[in-house]
């Protein structure tokens, strides 16, 4: 059986599946990604040159996304420092 891996990097912008759906501003597919247990919510992977090393959050706050900052803040996982 194949799995999935949501932590793939899109082939032009290297974005994962998160950071994609957070830079589309889709917040319920946000959402689903990070509550998924395999999403890697702290993943900083771009091509990007005005993206790079931007977490999740970072990417977030930069678009003032405030339901998917406050999902991200209150998983146990995200690394914040």
């Amino acid at each position: 059986e194949k799995t999935k891996n949501l932590n793939v990097l899109h082939y032009k912008t290297h974005r994962t599946a998160l950071l994609e759906a957070i830079h589309l501003q889709q917040h319920r597919t946000a959402q689903m990604l990070i509550n998924h247990s395999s999403c890697d919510i702290n993943l900083s992977t771009s091509n990007l040159l005005n993206e790079r090393l931007k977490t999740p959050l970072i990417l977030a706050c930069k678009l003032q996304l405030l339901p998917v900052i406050h999902s991200l803040l209150e998983c146990k996982q995200c690394n914040v420092v």
